[in-house]
């Protein structure tokens, strides 16, 4: 109300008359005095549009965010620390349509507003992710990201297969054939016999041990490499000695009948050699732990192996290491281990009766048919067992910092029922 005008008392006691005093004419700003709101601001009443100069310093723009007006709104009326209507998805600008769809209430093509227009530089709050990054809109291409690669180990690795090892050994065989029909060739002179057989040994790389002649038949104790096998070794023999004394002694070939007799001795017995595999848990210190990382296999029916002419019973203790003594096995893993080596055993013609895994060596005792020779017998159970172990426990290799399982040398010594010394003095009496 302007006060220079008197306000009136009583509605019902105005006159209708026309009075000095009551202004028809719409005011201006002179008759407005200082302080007062102006009739033409947002709440005013006229309908005169209001300018920049009819805004009171420190109040509100009327084209702002909040305005009424259907100018739009330029960056110099957007009061100091308030959202720009370019990021407002709430702004209540006419020309600018407010998403209805609560499913979509902010386009796609920019970072939180609501043009079509892609957004710019200029129109992103400072601190938020700039549009040209990996989550941004633009088409301009993102920067490459780089991580420090951590280190992953392959589910299945490549391990070289063993060809040739380094060995310990001593293997010990009595072998025994006789003649052709059971004829009494050397009944009188067995001298050419033993000069024979001897000549063979320095040719073919035997170490003969003890040697039995009699009428009818020989035995022969040897030594041999584990790269013999006890067939390849009987057929140079009797093959060779059987031309060689057909034409010395003048008879009809043949001089030997088919089939032989082979079996291993050593040291030690048999008998020793499976307490010792099944002490080895004690020997080692596992025992008293309560869960010993140690995994022990006896045989519960001891395969049955068989050629054609030949009897046989070949008996080895075979030691394999890990590389470097890495403690790779527990007695899950050497569990595993022995029953996939079971498998290939029986596809391989020969039979595990024991076996002892510890965490960087095994045990085993193993017999094996006279076509193949300890050597072969050792390169299969190595090679399939680290491919067992690469396919399944690769990241144990891995962290143990080795490319290969086995070290590449072995143990190998024969054993028997009868030791090597008993038999040695038998056939020398």
């Amino acid at each position: 109300m302007i006060p220079h005008l008197p306000k009136s008392t009583d509605r019902k006691d105005q006159s209708p008359r026309r009075s000095r005093w009551i202004l028809h004419t719409p005011p201006t700003k002179e008759h407005r005095p200082e302080g007062t709101n102006p009739t033409d601001a947002v709440n005013g009443c006229f309908d005169t549009p209001p300018t920049k100069e009819h805004r009171p310093e420190g109040t509100n723009p009327t084209d702002a965010v909040g305005g009424c007006f259907d100018t739009p709104p330029t960056k110099e009326h957007r009061p100091e620390g308030t959202n720009p209507p370019t990021q407002s998805v709430d702004a209540l600008i006419p020309h600018l349509p407010k998403s209805t769809d609560p499913k979509e209430p902010i386009p796609p093509d920019a970072v939180g507003g609501c043009f079509d227009t892609p957004p710019t530089k200029e129109h992103r709050p400072e601190g938020t992710n700039p549009p040209d990054a990996v989550g941004g809109c633009f088409d301009t291409p993102p920067k490459p990201l780089h991580f420090r690669s951590n280190p992953i180990y392959p589910v299945v690795m490549f391990l070289t297969p063993y060809t040739q090892l380094e060995w310990a050994y001593q293997l010990h065989y009595h072998l025994c054939f006789r003649t052709f029909r059971r004829k009494e060739f050397f009944a009188t002179d067995s001298s050419s016999l033993t000069s024979t057989l001897n000549q063979l040994y320095d040719i073919y790389g035997y170490h003969g041990l003890e040697l039995k002649v009699r009428a009818s038949d020989v035995q022969l104790l040897l030594s041999l490499r584990p790269e013999h096998a006890i067939s390849d070794v009987m057929k140079k023999l009797k093959g060779a000695s059987s031309t060689a004394l057909c034409k010395q002694l003048e008879i009809p070939a043949p001089l030997w009948a088919r089939g032989y007799l082979a079996r291993t001795s050593g040291k030690v017995r048999l008998s020793d050699v499976r307490s010792y595999l099944d002490k080895q848990a004690k020997h080692h210190g596992y025992e008293r732990r309560v869960s010993p990382p140690v995994f022990k296999f006896r045989h519960p029916r001891p395969v049955s192996l068989s050629v054609a002419h030949a009897f046989f019973d070949l008996n080895y203790h075979v030691v394999l290491s890990t590389r470097f003594r890495q403690c790779i096995f527990d007695s899950k893993v050497g569990e595993a281990l022995v029953n996939y080596w079971l498998k290939v055993a029986d596809s391989r013609e020969f039979a595990l009766d024991r076996a002892t895994i510890l965490p960087d060596h095994v045990h085993l005792l193993v017999r094996t048919t006279p076509k193949m020779s300890i050597e072969k017998c050792a390169l299969l159970l190595m090679n399939n067992g680290q491919y067992f172990i690469g396919r399944h426990w690769s990241p144990r290799l891995a962290h143990a910092g080795i490319n290969q399982l086995w070290q590449a040398s072995a143990y190998a010594g024969s054993c028997g029922e009868l030791p090597t010394a008993l038999l040695k003095s038998f056939l020398a009496s």
